[in-house]
């Protein structure tokens, strides 16, 4: 006995086939638009950062030049907050870094390391200028060390500029292979 299926059945079990083999390249695609979103967060994230840093140290310097003690205090409890925000946002960052390079990409386990880089540096000079700070707190700062917190402070302007450029250069290598995905399935 020959048995007989309809063939809507045989066409809609077929095309939930097709269905079933096309949902990675479809995950992936949703990926890559997630990728790019998160791309797009953290360079907004990282240009409010440098902008703060930057009027930070524009304050703080300004005060210092001016001799106004009640500036340059306001100026270094704006900069702890800072670093202590720049500090839990680049730990985070690192900590969902591992995550991703755990099971992602050569791409992915690079991320991971410059974030941790770039953690590992804001630490140093954050450590640096606390540890220097007290000086300031008691008015026994030595002009060198107002030198030396300018340079630090300087220095912190430099990272931020940096994690912005390599932040935007994410977003550039996530748009192309997001680019490039949809041409290779179109």
């Amino acid at each position: 006995m020959k048995l007989r299926v309809p063939r809507a059945l045989v066409l809609s079990f077929a095309f939930g086939l097709c269905g079933l083999f096309a949902m990675p390249a479809q995950a992936q695609r949703l990926r890559g638009g997630s990728e790019v979103h998160k791309d797009k967060r953290e360079v907004r994230d990282d240009q409010r950062d440098l902008r703060r840093i930057e009027d930070i140290v524009r304050d703080w310097k300004r005060a210092v030049k001016r001799h106004d003690k009640r500036a340059e205090k306001d100026a270094d409890r704006r900069l702890r907050e800072w670093i202590r925000e720049d500090l839990r946002e680049s730990e985070r960052e690192a900590a969902d870094a591992r995550r991703e390079a755990h099971s992602g990409t050569r791409d992915d386990r690079h991320d991971a390391r410059e974030k941790r880089r770039d953690a590992r540096k804001t630490r140093a000079v954050a450590v640096q200028i606390r540890d220097m700070q007290q000086l300031f707190k008691r008015g026994e700062a030595s002009p060198a060390d107002y030198q030396k917190k300018g340079v630090l402070l300087d220095k912190l302007i430099t990272m931020a500029r940096q994690e912005l450029r390599e932040s935007r250069e994410e977003l550039r290598e996530d748009r192309r292979d997001r680019r490039d995905r949809h041409r290779r399935h179109h």
